[in-house]
């Protein structure tokens, strides 16, 4: 790739910037990397629907069962 390119890949997302995501980016990469039945769970969900001043900063998704483990990504957790 040449040095100006904006397109980068994390995992099996590709993100159209060269700068850190934003927070409700990286809760969409986390669930696109887990796959088509992948949703936010625990304290990552109810941060998303409004709760404040709770979790570790720790992105939490849960899979169906029997799915494929998604390639890693630094502070997702993925559960079944």
């Amino acid at each position: 790739m040449r040095a100006g390119c904006r397109w980068r890949r994390i995992q099996r997302c590709y993100i159209a910037q060269n700068g850190p995501l934003t927070d409700e980016q990286r809760l969409w990469v986390a669930v696109l990397n887990a796959g088509p039945d992948a949703a936010l769970a625990g304290l990552t969900a109810a941060t998303a629907g409004g709760l404040r001043g709770w979790g570790d900063g720790s992105i939490h998704v849960i899979v169906r069962r029997g799915a494929s483990s998604p390639p890693p990504i630094v502070d997702v957790r993925v559960h079944w």
